[in-house]
């Protein structure tokens, strides 16, 4: 008998190519399970809360999809932003065949009743991105890395899903240039300090963002 995971991983696959045409919604999900020849129970027991949870989901899969080919290189990669930009990229090239179903899912994500859940999968992420790049910091940077490759991520995400260059190279210069953010954290870092008293730290504010996850 088949595990949960694979049973999630089965059904996910084969609801994605519905996306196009029903969104994320109960009907594609109908139609994975026609497909796959089991009762649509059988789905709700595996996604409770539907699409919304099978989206989660799927971002928790490509999260975990990302690690593996990244350990493999990352004794390779020289330097911090080297192996954050192939994180990134390795995550978006593995998932372009589901660019409109993430589309999709980012559309929904960003309605007003969904946006802890938007939260919740972008805090995980950047979390992971960091933990596979063997990146452990335990002093203020933690947080304001965190925060900055949250960003960094999110828009990187935005201009991929809009980008019609060849092999999306347009994306990947995008990529390198928003990478710098990551140079101007020590800087950053005493912006914050002196400034602790006006504006909230980065501390609560990823502490905040965890608490969405």
């Amino acid at each position: 008998m088949q595990d949960i995971y694979q049973l999630k991983t089965s059904l996910l696959h084969a609801t994605l190519p519905h996306i196009s045409r029903d969104g994320w919604s109960e009907a594609a999900i109908q139609k994975a399970c026609t497909e796959m020849n089991i009762p649509k129970a059988q789905a709700d027991l595996l996604f409770p809360s539907g699409p919304i949870e099978m989206i989660l989901w799927f971002n928790d899969y490509a999260d975990q999809n990302m690690q593996k080919p990244l350990a493999l290189e990352n004794g390779q990669l020289d330097g911090l932003k080297a192996k954050v930009f192939r994180a990134i990229q390795i995550r978006l090239q593995q998932n372009i065949a589901y660019r409109d179903a993430i589309k999709k899912a980012v559309g929904y994500l960003l309605l007003p009743w969904n946006q802890k859940l938007l939260f919740t999968g972008l805090y995980k992420t950047v979390d992971c991105i960091w933990l596979s790049i063997n990146h452990h910091p335990t002093d203020f940077s933690f947080y304001t890395k965190r925060l900055t490759l949250a960003g960094i991520y999110s828009s990187t995400l935005l201009y991929w899903l809009r980008d019609t260059s060849e092999n999306y190279q347009e994306t990947w210069n995008f990529l390198t240039r928003r990478l710098q953010d990551l140079g101007k954290i020590p800087i950053l870092r005493q912006k914050l300090m002196t400034a602790r008293h006006y504006i909230p730290s980065p501390i609560r504010l990823w502490q905040k963002l965890k608490q969405h996850g």
